[in-house]
Order: C-alpha cells, then sequence, then structure tokens
C-alpha cells in the first residue's frame, strides 16, 4: 500500500469518527456511488427508484475509480484526492458542503476517493456493501449482487421517507 493510500485511509478514519447520523431534515437530494463495473445497471436502478417513488433527477451519481469511464456521471478516482486527504475537484467539494438524504455506496473497498467522500458526506443515512472496516455506513448490506443491493437498500429507504 503505497504512503498516499495509507494517509487517506487515516482521513478517512478520521471524518468517520466525526460524522454519525445527521439530522438534516429532507433535502431531497441523495447520492450513488458506484463501482465502474456495474456502471451499465444504473438505468434499470433509476427506473427502479422512480417505482419506489424517489425522484432520480435529484440524484448525483459518481463511479469510482473510472478506467474507460465515457458515461455523463461523476468520476470519484483516488487521483482527485491529495496526500492530505483533501478533494482537488471543486465540483467534489461543492457537493459535500450539502447534506444528502441518503447515500448509496456499491464501490470496491479499496477505492479510497470513494470512503473519503462518504466519510465527509453530511446524511440521514448511509447505506453501503457488505465490508466495512472503516465503520463509514449506517447499513451495511452483505452481497456482491447489485440489484439485490438495491433492492434491500430500498426496504431501508421506504422507511426514511416513510418518517420524513
Amino acid at each position: 500500500m503505497s504512503l498516499k493510500k495509507i494517509l487517506i485511509r487515516k482521513k478517512i478514519r478520521k471524518y468517520a469518527r466525526q460524522s454519525g447520523f445527521e439530522e438534516t431534515g429532507i433535502t431531497g437530494r441523495s447520492a450513488l456511488l458506484i463501482a465502474e463495473e456495474f456502471e451499465e445497471r444504473i438505468p434499470v436502478f433509476l427506473s427502479a427508484l422512480k417505482n419506489a417513488g424517489f425522484n432520480p433527477e435529484n440524484l448525483e451519481i459518481f463511479v469510482c475509480n473510472p478506467t474507460k469511464f465515457q458515461g455523463d456521471h461523476r468520476s470519484l478516482s483516488d487521483s482527485q484526492v491529495n496526500m492530505r486527504g483533501r478533494f482537488k475537484d471543486e465540483q467534489i467539494l461543492e457537493s459535500l458542503a450539502k447534506p444528502f438524504d441518503f447515500l448509496l455506496c456499491f464501490f470496491e473497498e479499496n477505492c479510497y476517493a470513494g470512503g473519503l467522500f462518504t466519510a465527509r458526506a453530511k446524511a440521514q443515512l448511509k447505506i453501503g456493501r457488505g465490508w466495512d472496516a472503516l465503520s463509514l455506513f449506517n447499513i451495511s448490506i452483505q452481497t456482491d449482487d447489485f440489484r439485490e443491493f438495491w433492492e434491500e437498500a430500498f426496504k431501508y429507504l421506504k422507511i426514511l421517507k416513510n418518517t420524513n
């Protein structure tokens, strides 16, 4: 592991300890952080999100560590993070400045930019994929299948929607 990744991992832990449940009220904003290999499933996910009663137009989509990234979505790569664990990209910083209703995180553990974004984001609910060694998520869903992940996540999102 490179020195930069070690420093970023420490920064993620720091932000994860500082964050927690954020009572921000309904903002209408949400984000999906997804690994590049599942990018082609985003249209099906957006349709399911709409069918579940959520507005997909308010969803910010970030593809983690893209290599051949061609989509309309924003990228989150480790190269966008400096040695001090800060994002260089102004658009990402602007996204982090405003609270989210929820974050759905389906990316690999080695995507440090995704972990840093998740740790820094102010969100009422952070739902993530099975691994959570850094305590980033309020809810961790144990699966490697994206469809199974979002079907399970929607159950929690419906509860969130009904309580607000």
